[in-house]
């Protein structure tokens, strides 16, 4: 199941899917809830992993995230790494 923002943690590592382009391990390397306005969530994220169509060099750092308010316009999920696996 998507996480929800409140569940995402800096310093743990997730699967990060950007449909249709990618499915990456990611490492949340910062907290940016906030930073571009008071409904906005999101991370600064590193590339552990990466698979699809699109392919970020391993260890690239990105900001990724979401309006709360707007959030169905958001390519990005979140995955606990152990459900991803169990679900492919």
């Amino acid at each position: 199941m998507r996480l929800n923002a409140d569940k995402i943690q800096v310093g743990k590592r997730y699967v990060m899917v950007e449909r249709p382009l990618y499915k990456a391990i990611v490492t949340i390397i910062a907290d940016e809830r906030g930073k571009s306005g008071k409904d906005w969530d999101g991370w600064k994220v590193r590339f552990e992993e990466v698979h699809g169509r699109m392919n970020p060099k391993i260890g690239t750092e990105i900001s990724v995230g979401w309006s709360e308010k707007y959030s169905h316009y958001a390519p990005i999920e979140f995955y606990e790494i152990e459900e991803a696996t169990n679900h492919e």
